[in-house]
């Protein structure tokens, strides 16, 4: 509605502003046809008028009047006065003055109205552009201090990606640590139960000694029996042979005496044969002897071997029963000590994986 009220308007100062001129050319028509002697200066003083009155308003209509007045006492005295065709233009010419001024004072004003609305229009395009460059400037601000962060954040996820590929590296690491540990830890677990089925070996071997100790302790006991039996009967047999061969010696240093006849002895005297037969017991006896403590001093050794055998093998299975082997109790600390590390590892790397996923 208000954009066709302003057309409608529009339309009738653009007619009022050609009625101006469309009514001088029709006065200077009139003049070219009815004064052809006159037709230079009527028109100019016409024509120079209206450019008066265009250019200096209300001073250019005054001054364009003057004109006509001259023109039209011109025409009195030397011209035809009675030619009131004349005079009706002459009318005619000074309303198109009054009706250009007019209408260019409207179309000024309308330029002014138009000139100032389209000054607002501008004051408030500008004020709308300093608001806008304002709020560019603000996000600018906000896309600078963004930008910052962005760079702040990347660069903290660069660095907890950097530390998370460590802890990564170290995980591995870890593990493969871990991994040789229990290859380790197997392997005396492996020796551990080799030491214990040797254990068991050794005991059942020493378990297997003992009846063959008794049965040598007793052996002993019976050869220390026999000993000390044939050493008595060694030395009576000693005494005896000693006594017989005095006498004997003894005999053969005596002169040959008188035969007289002897009494019949008491008891037979002993031959030499006898004597030989006695000494060959009693080479035998030694022999038999000498061979008998070898075998106890032989078998005596192994009683003492077998002995410090079964005590060494006692400590070492004390030893093993009551605390295990140094090496496997530091590895099974060592061991203890991967497994926390390995926990920890994978907690913090937990803790790294959320807070990327969370950038």
């Amino acid at each position: 509605m208000t954009s066709n009220t302003t057309t409608t308007a529009e339309r009738g100062l653009f007619f009022r502003l050609l009625l101006g001129p469309i009514s001088l050319m029709g006065s200077l028509s009139l003049l070219i046809l009815k004064t052809p002697e006159n037709f230079f200066l009527a028109p100019f003083v016409m024509v120079l008028g209206m450019g008066l009155t265009a250019f200096f308003r209300l001073k250019g209509l005054l001054s364009s009047l003057v004109l006509l007045s001259a023109l039209v006492v011109y025409r009195m005295l030397f011209s035809d006065a009675g030619s009131l065709w004349f005079f009706g233009a002459v009318f005619t010419v000074a309303l198109s003055y009054v009706i250009t001024l007019l209408t260019l004072e409207d179309v000024q004003e309308k330029f002014s109205d138009v000139k100032d609305a389209l000054f607002d229009s501008f004051k408030e395009k500008e004020e709308k552009i300093f608001e806008v460059q304002e709020a560019l400037k603000s996000q600018e601000k906000v896309l600078e201090l963004s930008r910052v962060e962005l760079v702040s954040e990347t660069s903290k996820l660069k660095s907890l990606e950097a530390q998370f590929s460590k802890l990564s590296e170290e995980k591995k690491a870890l593990e493969k640590a871990f991994h040789d540990r229990e290859l380790s830890l197997k392997a005396w677990q492996d020796k551990a139960e080799r030491f214990e089925r040797e254990k068991k070996l050794e005991t059942s071997k020493l378990e297997e000694l003992y009846p063959l100790i008794e049965r040598l302790e007793r052996e002993k006991d019976l050869f220390e029996n026999t000993v000390s039996r044939i050493q008595a009967e060694l030395e009576q047999v000693q005494m005896e042979l000693e006594q017989s061969q005095t006498e004997l010696k003894a005999e053969k240093a005596k002169p040959a005496p008188e035969f007289k006849p002897e009494p019949a002895p008491e008891e037979p005297p002993k031959s030499e044969s006898e004597w030989r037969r006695l000494w060959g017991m009693h080479r035998q006896l030694r022999e038999q002897f000498e061979m008998k403590s070898s075998q106890l001093d032989q078998a005596r050794k192994d009683l003492f071997t077998y002995q410090e055998e079964a005590a060494t093998l006692k400590i070492a299975l004390t030893e093993l029963e009551s605390e295990p082997a140094p090496e496997l109790k530091v590895l099974t600390q060592e061991l203890e000590s991967l497994y926390k590390k390995i926990d920890d590892q994978e907690q913090e790397i937990e803790k790294l994986e959320a807070l990327v996923k969370m950038d």
